[in-house]
């Protein structure tokens, strides 16, 4: 069960010891996936990956180059590939899909960096902001992004009709952390 807390509260600001030392990274243990493992990784969610009372209904199958302004990316990339040219490295893809019961999609993003964040949960935005209660059409969107070493994953959720559920996303965090972490790169 995940509780999610909010507050409406302006933050505090936190008091900085300078006795606590950083700890090192679990990710200076764990290998990165490089482009190859990320393709792999992919083309099995693809065909592996179920969601619970979900159908897949769409999933990227070809190479989807874009272009940005450098400025974008902060000067690093021309486009969204792993080596930032035009090339068929493209670094995000998606598979989308429909609860069987309700008009309710999801949209798994499978996004490859260079860089790795560990296996960690990085982002769960609350809805207690006040908006929330004012328009119903943020209630039918929910999102979290999840780290798996050098590879991101995020996660939306959203409802046509009705407002979201918790356990719908609940649900689907768990059938994709519980996927990954019995991924094997074969």
């Amino acid at each position: 069960m995940v509780l999610l807390i909010g507050c409406n509260k302006e933050p505090q600001p936190v008091p900085v010891n300078p006795t606590v030392q950083s700890t090192k990274s679990e990710s200076a243990s764990e290998p990165l996936l490089n482009y190859n493992d990320y393709n792999q990784l992919f083309t099995k969610m693809v065909v592996d990956m179920n969601l619970r009372d979900h159908v897949q209904v769409d999933k990227t199958t070809s190479v989807n180059i874009v272009a940005i302004e450098p400025e974008y990316s902060f000067g690093k990339r021309k486009y969204l590939t792993a080596d930032g040219e035009q090339s068929a490295t493209t670094t995000q893809r998606r598979i989308i899909y429909k609860e069987k019961q309700a008009d309710v999609y999801t949209l798994i993003d499978v996004i490859y960096t260079d860089h790795s964040m560990g296996k960690d949960m990085i982002y769960w935005p609350t809805q207690s902001l006040d908006i929330y209660q004012k328009q119903n059409k943020l209630k039918k969107y929910d999102q979290c992004m999840l780290a798996y070493n050098n590879v991101l994953i995020n996660i939306t959720r959203i409802s046509k009709n009705k407002p979201l559920e918790l356990a719908g996303m609940q649900h689907t965090i768990e059938s994709v952390t519980d996927y990954l972490s019995h991924y094997k790169n074969n």
